[in-house]
This record gives C-alpha cells, structure tokens and sequence, in this order.
C-alpha cells in the first residue's frame, strides 16, 4: 500500500501535462507523415535556356498538375543555384514532369489502396 502511495505521489504532478504531451505529438506526426508533397529531381528541358536539367519538383498528387504551383511546383534549379526561380517555369509542362507526377499518384494509390477479397 505504500508503494501504491508513493508511486502517485511521484506522479501526481505530470498528470495534468500527460494530455498536453500527447496532443502536441499529433502535429508533430502530420508534419512527418506520407501526407506531404514528394520533392523529386526530374530531368526536364528548361524553357529559358534549352538545357536538359535536373530541376527539383514538389510534387502534390492531390492537385492539379498542368497549374503552375499546384501539383508541380520547382523547389530548386541548378540555373538559378539557390536565387529565387524567376523562370515562367513552363517545365512541368513537359512530358517527364507529368509523367512523374501521374507514376507518384499511381504509386501512392497502390501503397495506400485496401485490398478487398470476395
């Protein structure tokens, strides 16, 4: 009995920050989840220059990938190598970008798909 005694006396003071701690793991695991937007290197022709370059795109499969920011969005460029994109960013029109896109949500509804038996 004394055991039982000390033992919640010992932890009578985190009962009431046990709630919190919990709650401010769900944020914590959304940040870290799957639910974020992929960033890929895509191997894409860049509109200004000509070049094939491997540009980094965000890629959100819930969204829209013909509008420019949406589904596609370049994260970095190695034309621009760390200065903001001021490029019309015209390649994730281009057929790999859509590509990738279209083969990351194929992948994600795979991974994520419930198998139903009859």
């Amino acid at each position: 009995m004394e055991l039982v005694t000390g033992f919640l006396s010992k932890i009578a003071p985190w009962i009431g920050i046990l709630p919190l701690a919990f709650f401010s793991f769900i944020p914590a695991f959304y940040l870290f989840s799957s639910a974020r937007p992929r960033i890929k290197r895509v191997p894409v022709v860049c509109p200004e220059s000509g070049k094939q370059l491997k540009v980094r795109l965000k890629i959100n499969i819930f969204r829209n990938p013909k509008k420019v920011g949406k589904g596609l969005n370049v994260v970095s460029c190695p034309s621009f190598s760390g200065k903001a994109i001021a490029c019309t960013k015209e390649c994730v029109f281009s057929a790999k970008a859509q590509q990738t896109h279209r083969t990351t949500g194929k992948r994600y509804a795979a991974k994520n798909s419930i198998l139903v038996l009859p």
